[in-house]
């Protein structure tokens, strides 16, 4: 008999299909490719303005290894990096346009993960020893 464990915090229950989970990946892909995107326009411009990644860092506060990992789509770092940059290599807005965009499209990713999250019924341990599943909201059986 499995013990009571009253400690264990509710877990999705069943756990994630595999077209859930190909969903969320497919998300996770299309925010990385907008955060590339928004990196490339950035390269590009600074490469126009004549600008190597270390000229770049000595007219904006931020470092050289931050600018080149933001070209690379690896740091997510604030708005104020992008118009900050987006002034020194005189990008005419497009640099704040693509991080928006970026920023909007990991926002809504994460609002359907968070969604599809609270879809999933939860499971508790009850009384009899294993698990039970109970509506969230709805308290503990008889």
């Amino acid at each position: 008999m499995t013990p009571v464990r009253p400690d264990v915090p509710s877990r999705p229950y069943p756990p994630a299909g595999p077209e859930q989970v190909d969903r969320q990946v497919q998300g996770r892909l299309r925010v990385g490719e907008a955060w590339l995107s928004a990196g490339r326009v950035l390269a590009a411009h600074r490469v126009a303005a004549g600008l190597t990644q270390h000229n770049l860092a000595g007219l904006v506060p931020w470092s050289r290894s931050t600018i080149a990992n933001v070209e690379r789509g690896r740091q997510n770092v604030p708005d104020a990096f992008w118009a900050q940059c987006d002034a020194v290599v005189h990008a005419g807005g497009r640099l704040t346009a693509a991080a928006a965009d970026a920023r909007s499209l990991a926002r809504v990713h994460a609002q359907q993960v968070a969604a599809s999250r609270s879809a999933v019924p939860q499971m508790r341990w009850c009384r009899c020893g294993g698990l039970l599943r109970v509506p969230v909201g709805v308290g503990w059986p008889g």
